[in-house]
């Protein structure tokens, strides 16, 4: 009887022990994103051997779980426009990553004085609106895991519709530039074609509608904001008449996609020239990739009406979570405005 209660209270004792095993193995390790005045930087993405693992939130905090680290792996965080470093991990349970220069809002202003400031420096400028066509030179380079990397290049035609019925909105977006393209191409497209088509879509919609440009209009950021995100504004000050600014925002209650921006306005024009842009999307609340858009603006103007952002050298690159790598640059951008009651050339 006494060698069975002996018994009992190792099993319970083993139990016990193996229940504070699981628990241990199961704690979630803290990272800290700071700049060098010691404050939170909200929305930068934080990385595990160069691979995109989360984003902290408006304190600068995630939690990565112990399950998914091992002893030396790196760590780092990324911000438009900032320098990381980068922390071996040891089994600590508290990581802080610095990154250099990263100005947050705080540190310039409070929020809403950031913003208003802001706003004193862009005019009010939409994204191209006008009915016309685009002609543009393009690159692309597809690497697919298992296979060998493709380069296409050449020209290309693409009409925008700012109104009108049965046009064409690939994967199922309404995009600027959202018509079918028109390629000149030399380059073999067998079994590429319809990636050439899609993601060049996405690279002309992510400059005009998406990114920096979208941040122009007070209305598009009340639109946003409706949808359940929170801005962060940071003045990062003046280069060469360029007033630069970093904009953040991502959802504050869902997980959804997060937005970094790094936007050039210029001081006497008070016009966006110049757009860094950093996209980690989500689907289905895990990480599918991450974009990177960057592109250059001119104000576009039409018979003496307000003038509109003109994307004319563009360089997108998506980089999937399963090893998918896009690469686009398009240069050489023109437009050739149409009246309404014209048709589009084909």
């Amino acid at each position: 009887m006494r060698m069975k209660k002996i018994m009992n209270s190792t099993i319970i004792i083993i139990m016990c022990m193996m229940v504070r095993m699981a628990t241990l193995s199961a704690q979630d390790v803290k990272v800290w994103v700071k700049n060098d005045n010691g404050e939170p930087v909200p929305h930068a993405y934080v990385y595990v051997n160069g691979r995109v693992v989360g984003v902290v939130d408006t304190l600068g905090v995630t939690a990565i779980s112990e399950e998914n680290l091992q002893i030396g792996d790196t760590l780092s965080a990324s911000m438009v426009g900032a320098k990381s470093e980068w922390v071996i991990y040891q089994r600590q349970n508290r990581i802080e990553l610095l990154l250099e220069n990263a100005i947050t809002a705080r540190s310039v202003f409070v929020y809403a004085d950031a913003e208003n400031f802001f706003s004193k420096n862009l005019n009010d400028i939409r994204p191209i609106c006008y009915a016309g066509t685009l002609t543009a030179d393009f690159r692309m380079k597809i690497n697919q895991p298992g296979s060998e990397a493709r380069v296409l290049a050449g020209s290309l035609q693409v009409d925008n519709e700012s109104y009108g019925k049965n046009l064409v909105r690939p994967m199922g977006g309404q995009l600027f530039f959202g018509d079918s393209i028109r390629f000149l191409t030399q380059s073999d497209t067998i079994g590429v074609y319809s990636m050439l088509d899609d993601y060049i879509h996405w690279a002309l919609d992510a400059s005009g509608g998406l990114t920096g440009a979208c941040m122009t209009t007070k209305r598009a950021r009340t639109l946003i904001r409706r949808e359940g995100y929170g801005f962060r504004f940071g003045l990062l000050g003046k280069e060469d008449g360029m007033v630069r600014f970093r904009v953040s925002f991502s959802p504050e209650t869902t997980a959804s996609d997060t937005y970094q921006q790094l936007l050039y306005i210029d001081e006497n024009r008070k016009s966006l020239t110049k757009a860094e842009v950093s996209i980690l999307h989500l689907s289905n609340s895990k990480i599918n990739g991450t974009y990177n858009i960057s592109a250059n603006y001119i104000d576009y103007s039409y018979k003496n009406r307000a003038p509109t952002l003109m994307p004319i050298n563009i360089h997108y690159v998506y980089k999937a979570d399963s090893g998918l790598l896009i690469d686009i640059i398009i240069t050489n951008a023109t437009f050739k405005t149409r009246d309404l009651n014209t048709k589009p050339s084909k």
